[in-house]
């Protein structure tokens, strides 16, 4: 559970992080018991082009009004409040020396109602975005707090098997529709769309393997970049991805594709019901090699 920055952290997020300490320094304590830093500076991942992202936790959200003001009497400017999120959090946006900050609002019952769902196998694998902000939190750096954002991610470390099953099923099947697909794009000639198809399935098989490593997924944006921490994925995975996106063979860009999903569902293929995704891929590979 992180308490401050890695240790390799871009001087852009080290910058975010003095920022984020400094409005927590002048946040009243009605305003937030807890608050943190969150997305790519709390990963150490951050550009010069980057946002800050900081959220804030109390009992009860200061009305919006207040929230505006708060944020203008610290040079805030450009200051819009956004619509209510779906785990209930108040996001407010603006511009506070020369950066863009995004501040996020959430009731302390809402975040333990939100957190009790995840942990309980109740999020539903299409509720991606909700599954998404998980790694928020699991990521998140405090910069006051009073032991409630590590008492969160303590409960976070378990990743539901409920969850886990959706979500794979969920992949392994538009996995499986796409080599249902192919053979069309190939019998028009559409060399353009099999492409398209090679290059979705590259994303597919990353996206896949967070749930498989039972690790809760990044913003699509960093699932690519950081896809090289899992310890489960098939031998030399960004080699095979550059040969998905530039084999200059249109058709061996799919086979690559194909032999990569493979490789990527061997592990779970006695844990999960995926035969006939993998019969489906093996034909493909045949037919088409």
């Amino acid at each position: 559970m992180p308490t401050t920055l890695p240790e390799n952290a871009t001087p852009a997020s080290r910058k975010l992080y003095d920022l984020a300490v400094r409005l927590a320094a002048a946040c009243p304590p009605n305003f937030a018991s807890e608050i943190a830093l969150v997305g790519s500076a709390a990963m150490g991942l951050s550009d010069d082009q980057s946002d800050l992202d900081i959220n804030f936790w109390a009992d009860t959200i200061p009305p919006e009004a207040e929230r505006v003001a708060w944020l203008q009497s610290h040079g805030a400017t450009d200051v819009k409040v956004g619509a209510v999120r779906d785990d209930q959090s108040h996001p407010v946006a603006g511009v506070l020396d020369g950066v863009d900050v995004g501040a996020s609002w959430q009731t302390l019952t809402a975040l333990d109602g939100y957190v009790t769902v995840i942990t309980q196998g109740g999020l539903e694998a299409g509720e991606a975005q909700l599954a998404t902000l998980v790694d928020v939190l699991v990521q998140a750096v405090p910069v006051r707090t009073n032991g409630k954002i590590a008492a969160v991610q303590a409960q976070l470390e378990q990743y539901p098997d409920v969850l886990r099953q959706q979500l794979i099923l969920q992949k392994v099947s538009a996995i499986h529709a796409q080599f249902k697909q192919i053979p069309k794009h190939f019998r028009y000639g559409n060399d353009l769309d099999a492409n398209l198809q090679a290059s979705l399935l590259g994303t597919r098989v990353v996206s896949l393997l967070y749930p498989i490593n039972r690790r809760w997924s990044p913003q699509p944006k960093w699932e690519y970049r950081l896809a090289y921490t899992l310890p489960v994925q098939p031998h030399d995975l960004y080699d095979r991805l550059y040969q998905i996106m530039h084999d200059p063979d249109i058709r061996q860009r799919t086979i690559h594709a194909a032999r990569l999903v493979l490789d990527t569902l061997e592990p779970i293929a006695d844990e999960y019901d995926v035969y006939e995704a993998i019969s489906t891929i093996e034909g493909f590979i045949k037919q088409y090699s």
